[in-house]
């Protein structure tokens, strides 16, 4: 879409002689501004469904489609400048032109690949006819308005990006951004320049105009609503905007060797820059003729946990004695409990909540206190209890002028596993954690523990493929290890005993043996048919 050449701007020599007005024109070149805002959120969080039963849902995604539509190019400016004409024996002189488009019919072609999916692929073809009105104004002569019509096709290719959906995907509203290859071609036939031009061709009467053909390259922005009325086809209703800078220096130069050729003068044109938007209208038929291979979605299946933050008896029998007045037996019990299970965190925090006391009155404790309740604090993050407790025997050890250094409260996180299954039964699963504590000789330790579940959400019988790993009386695959730096790279071998091809659920539980912090994640897999 480009520019199209003034008519008026062609001054002959009828125009020769007189003198021309140097009008300089104060309208800077246009410039355009584009603001795409790019809605696209999806965001997915497959949830642990606990105590569900659901089928695997089979998918077949389409992956190439054929489009076909009609509809309406809208109206718009195709240029709207000055044309400036110099001659070797004139001043400058220039003509005002503004050409407008009305509406008219226009057909695409679109192949799009991925036609239902977040992003995907395009390629348009696109012709179209209108109208169009032009009006010279300026120079030596009055305005004129001239009735004519223009033609266009083009190419295009860019991405499509789906912003909402409905109906399992299949109804969708997308925006498309991409570039496009347009040329226009402006019909001069009927003319204003004939009188200027009788005097001095070369054969009056007989004076032909070529039409005035320009191609550039623009951007392609658009909006579609995608609204299914079968499996393998859908209706289309789409609105585009081209934005075509106008090839200027193509139109000048047909101007140039138009006007030479009629009447042998060498004029030099030059035309102001400016960006023409064409904007259309359209409803078409979208078929799809390709589709990807089937695709099963993983469902996980996993039933609820009931072990989660058992108090151990012993736990219990130290809060019950300084219920009954005994603190000092309590916090000698829980001592000894840490002591031989040091990942215990509800004993520890048990142990600094009975310490914090007697350490806001007796300084000689406070520093032992004040490193329980951030080992605590590791190992229960977020306890508001502990916090306060810790708040306050922090700001008396700050009074007596020392300053401890602030607590490191450290957050687990495992990231997302990958597990990948075998016809065999065999199962390679992996990831990584951040936040384990380091023991006093810089070493990592953890222990995971795995449960593998089958879609009806019952335990499935593994056995390991580490020496190191055992399973426990309740089936569950309990691995112990260490890493001397972090993130800690987690891989594990195991298998399945009688598998079954179908979909399966996988729970695994990390836990910081310093710190007794502990995290949980599932993932779910397939496992294949031989």
């Amino acid at each position: 879409m480009r520019g199209w050449i003034q008519r008026r701007g062609l001054k002959k020599r009828a125009a020769a002689g007189a003198t021309s007005r140097d009008r300089r024109c104060a309208r800077h070149p246009t410039l355009f501004g584009i603001l795409l805002v790019l809605l696209t959120s999806a965001a997915s969080t497959p949830a642990a469904l606990a105590g569900q039963e659901e089928a695997a849902i089979i998918r077949q995604e389409p992956r190439w489609s054929v489009e076909g539509s009609l509809g309406s190019r809208l109206v718009g400016t195709l240029y709207d400048e000055f044309v400036t004409r110099k001659t070797l024996a004139d001043l400058p002189s220039q003509t005002r032109w503004k050409e407008t488009a009305s509406l008219g019919p226009e057909a695409r072609v679109v192949l799009r690949h991925n036609p239902v999916g977040g992003a995907g692929l395009y390629l348009t073809l696109l012709g179209g006819h209108s109208g169009t009105v032009a009006r010279y104004s300026g120079a030596l002569s009055p305005p004129e308005d001239i009735s004519r019509s223009t033609n266009y096709y083009g190419v295009g290719f860019g991405l499509g990006m789906k912003l909402s959906e409905w109906d399992r995907g299949r109804g969708l509203l997308s925006y498309n951004l991409g570039t496009v290859a347009l040329t226009q071609t402006i019909d001069l036939s009927p003319g204003h320049r004939d009188a200027f031009a009788q005097m001095d061709a070369r054969h009056p009467g007989e004076i032909e105009w070529t039409s005035r053909t320009s191609t550039s390259w623009g951007l392609d922005l658009g909006a579609s609503l995608r609204v299914p009325i079968g499996e393998n086809s859908a209706l289309r209703f789409s609105f585009r905007d081209l934005v075509i800078p106008v090839n200027t220096a193509q139109l000048a130069a047909q101007e140039r060797d138009d006007v030479k050729s009629i009447s042998s003068e060498r004029v030099a044109f030059s035309l102001a820059p400016f960006t023409a938007h064409q904007m259309s209208l359209s409803a078409g038929f979208e078929y799809v003729f390709s589709w990807a291979p089937p695709r099963r979605d993983v469902v996980r299946v996993l039933p609820e946990r009931v072990d989660v933050a058992v108090v151990d008896p012993a736990v219990e029998a130290a809060l019950e004695t300084a219920a009954a007045g005994d603190t000092a037996r309590a916090v000698a019990s829980l001592g000894q409990r840490v002591a031989l299970v040091p990942h215990d965190g509800l004993a520890w925090r048990a142990l600094a909540l009975l310490q914090a006391p007697r350490a806001e009155f007796d300084p000689t404790v406070r520093d032992r206190t004040l490193a329980n309740l951030e080992r605590a604090l590791n190992m229960n993050p977020g306890d508001t209890e502990l916090l306060r407790a810790y708040g306050r025997i922090r700001g008396m050890v700050q009074r007596e002028g020392r300053v401890p250094e602030a607590v490191e409260v450290r957050r687990l996180e495992l990231s997302r596993l990958v597990v990948q299954g075998a016809s065999d039964g065999s199962l390679r699963l992996s990831g990584a954690a951040r936040g384990l504590g380091a023991d006093s000789q810089g070493t990592y330790r953890y222990a995971i523990t795995v449960e593998v579940f089958d879609a009806d959400g019952g335990m499935m019988r593994v056995r390991p493929g580490l020496d190191e790993a055992r399973v426990d009386p309740e089936g569950r695959l309990v691995v112990e290890g260490d890493g001397d730096r972090l993130p800690l790279a987690l891989a594990l071998d195991l298998f399945l005993v009688q598998p079954e091809p179908g979909i399966y659920s996988l729970r695994l539980r990390l836990t910081d043996l310093e710190s007794g912090a502990t995290v949980e994640t599932s993932e779910g897999f397939e496992v294949p048919g031989s």
